[in-house]
């Protein structure tokens, strides 16, 4: 049975935002319950950010705890608000920062720290880690979204070259996104 995930923001105002948030959280299953922080801040290289929450606490009972951090503008642009995105769009974002919650809550404490440096250092890890994120939301039904997002990563004339090309770099296109549909697809049975 899956267990609730609970919701709090700080520093995000927008009503919007945060109804988008809770629902595409709410379609999440998590094996214990867990709490996610959105955080509205600057955020230095990225427009989104998962992270888990560690303390004392957690290096012996785990970590419960994960915050997203979200900045105002998409990266690279001072005229692309977050706020004002595609509904669809934010919903994929999202899903895509909770699948990265939902990896982070599969590992000890001590897993994560390991992790966490081989994320800064290795640049093949760090690809693996973004596409397993968006391999999880689509295990979690959120496909449709995900390619409306990549859609507007790589297409959007308000993209810089400098963020798409970072984009390319670490993160699944529309086609690997397919490629991993078409090679997971179970198909029922017919009777």
């Amino acid at each position: 049975m899956a267990s609730r995930a609970l919701v709090k923001f700080e520093k995000v105002a927008d009503a919007r935002l945060r109804k988008i948030f809770a629902a595409t959280l709410e379609r999440y299953e998590f094996q214990r319950e867990i709490t996610v922080v959105l955080r509205g801040t600057r955020i230095k290289g990225s427009t989104m950010q998962a992270q888990p929450i560690l303390g004392l606490l957690s290096l012996f009972q785990g970590t419960s705890r994960y915050c997203i951090r979200l900045g105002a503008y998409v990266r690279h642009s001072n005229s692309l608000l977050v706020a004002t995105l595609d509904e669809e769009v934010l919903t994929g974002w999202f899903a895509h920062e909770l699948g990265h919650v939902y990896d982070y809550h599969q590992r000890s404490t001590w897993d994560m720290i390991v992790f966490g440096i081989k994320y800064v250092v290795s640049r093949s890890f760090r690809r693996r880690v973004e596409h397993r994120a968006d391999e999880i939301a689509i295990e979690q039904g959120f496909y449709k979204e995900l390619i409306s997002t990549k859609k507007f990563l790589f297409t959007d004339q308000g993209i810089s070259p400098a963020y798409r090309k970072r984009l390319q770099k670490y993160y699944m296109s529309m086609d690997d996104l397919e490629e991993h549909l078409r090679a997971n697809v179970m198909i029922d049975p017919v009777d």
